[in-house]
Order: structure tokens, then sequence, then C-alpha cells
């Protein structure tokens, strides 16, 4: 098992790879477009499944839940953990001032939104506030990638304890007589 988690980690962490460096090739504002912004996240869990079903077969046909969720964890947390080390070193020191013009995009995007707005919208100083943040803030820095990582494994946990209760199939019981 730990070998496939291993295996499996190794290719969801390349297909991050190849999604980031996709995203960087095409430009800020590609990488900042709302339907990547949805997409990208997507595909490597399209990937993680078909590993949780390939594991499922090449063991048989039954997986426990805990073995499930193992599985799922283990590959995605390492494809995670790849992909964070990835990016930190893209916009950290291979190309620090794409960073700055992905903040820079950012904080555009976040203007734009703030005078859609009323200002008696309830969410009119909350926008405020946060666009101050981005501003005084490295939003790219290692610390806050790493951080990111972390905050990201909650999510993580949450999409493969779903995926592990669709894909489990405990061994049936056998009575003998």
């Amino acid at each position: 098992m730990k070998d496939y988690i291993l295996s499996s980690g190794l290719k969801i962490g390349a297909l991050y790879i190849f999604l980031t460096v996709f995203a960087y090739v095409m430009g800020v504002d590609f990488h900042l477009n709302e339907s990547w912004s949805i997409i990208k996240p997507i595909i490597p869990y399209c990937l993680l499944f078909f590993f949780v079903l390939r594991y499922k077969k090449l063991v048989g046909g039954y997986l426990s839940f805990k073995e499930t969720f193992t599985v799922t964890i283990g590959s995605i947390v390492a494809g995670a953990f790849i992909s964070t080390f990835f990016t930190i070193l893209l916009f950290n020191f291979i190309d620090p001032d794409f960073a700055v013009l992905l903040k820079d995009a950012t904080i555009e995007k976040m203007v734009v939104q703030l005078e859609e707005l009323p200002e008696s919208n309830a969410m009119y100083g909350i926008m405020e506030t946060l666009i101050e943040q981005t501003e005084k803030e490295d939003i790219y820095s290692i610390s806050n990638l790493a951080s990111a990582f972390f905050y990201s494994i909650f999510f993580h946990i949450i999409f493969s304890l779903i995926i592990a209760a669709f894909v489990k199939k405990d061994k049936p019981i056998e009575i003998s007589e």
C-alpha cells in the first residue's frame, strides 16, 4: 500500500506541477481566471479517484473504508506537498517577478469587485480590509504557501472521506455451517 500511495502521490504531484506550469505559461490573466480556479483543483481529484479505483482492483475488489481513506489521503497529500514545494520554488526563486504580477493583478481584481459593491453592503468593509492586508503581505512567500498547504489538508480530508465512502467495499462475511 505504501508504494502505491507514493507512486500515486508522485503522479498527482506531477499533474499539479503541469497545471501550475501551464497556468504560468498562459500568463497572469489566465492564472487568475475564475473558470481555471474552479477546474484546476478538480482535475487532480479525478486522477485520484482513478488511482483509488485501480488500487481497489489490484487488491481483489475489496477495500475497507480505512484502507480506501488511507490510499486517498496519502496520495493527495503527497501530491499537494510536491505541488507546494514546486510553487515555492517558482514564486520565490525561479520567477519572483511573476508572483509580484499575480499579487498586483489579484489586488486589481479585488478593487474592481469592491467598486461594484454599494458602500452599504456588509461585504464592503470586509473587502476594503482584505485589499489592505493583501497589499501589505507577500501572499506568495514561503511561509504563506506552506501555511496554505497545511490549511488545504482539511479540504483534502473532507474530499478523501467522500471518495472513501463511495469506493469502499467490504468483503462479504462468510458464514460456515
